[in-house]
């Protein structure tokens, strides 16, 4: 890296050309520093190494959280209750459900979301305060962020079929 540098600072060249020379030398840094990043494991997940205590405890934490969907505790609650401190909550919940914290309820209360609308005729006000959340629209939102079709749409289709 050094040398490399040294070469953009001695650049003889003019105009088009060391603008080129330059580039490429940027380039050249950015795959070197790309390969000690890969060296040192920063971007390993197996870089973070989870006792069994500490999964049994993930794993608890997940189960209190999803004991408590409709108003679930905050990350500084959920980790003391779990006992854990909140890296290792959020880093061993990122590790072993590859999902954040909260990202995982999101997705949890989606999917129990969705197999109501299919099974069931509750009304999706009943399924929105069931599942926690602070609005019908909230919901209608959520939902359709994750499955591309509104609530109401995805009862209907399931309807026809």
């Amino acid at each position: 890296m050094i040398r490399i540098l040294t070469e953009i600072r001695n650049c003889q060249f003019q105009g088009g050309i060391k603008k080129l020379f330059l580039q490429s030398k940027i380039f050249e840094l950015l795959a070197l520093q790309c390969e000690q990043y890969e060296r040192a494991g920063w971007n390993n997940t197996d870089a973070v190494n989870i006792s069994a205590a500490d999964r049994d405890k993930i794993y608890h934490a997940r189960d209190l959280l999803l004991s408590a969907v409709q108003q679930p505790p905050s990350l500084h609650d959920l980790s003391r209750l779990a006992g854990l401190n909140e890296f290792k909550l959020k880093t061993g919940f990122k590790k072993i459900f590859d999902n954040t914290v909260f990202g995982y309820l999101n997705d949890y209360r989606l999917e129990q979301a969705r197999q109501k609308l299919m099974q069931h005729d509750y009304p999706l006000t009943a399924i929105a305060d069931e599942l926690g959340y602070s609005s019908l629209q909230h919901f209608c939102n959520a939902f359709r962020k994750k499955y591309g079709v509104s609530p109401g749409k995805a009862r209907w289709n399931k309807r026809l079929s």
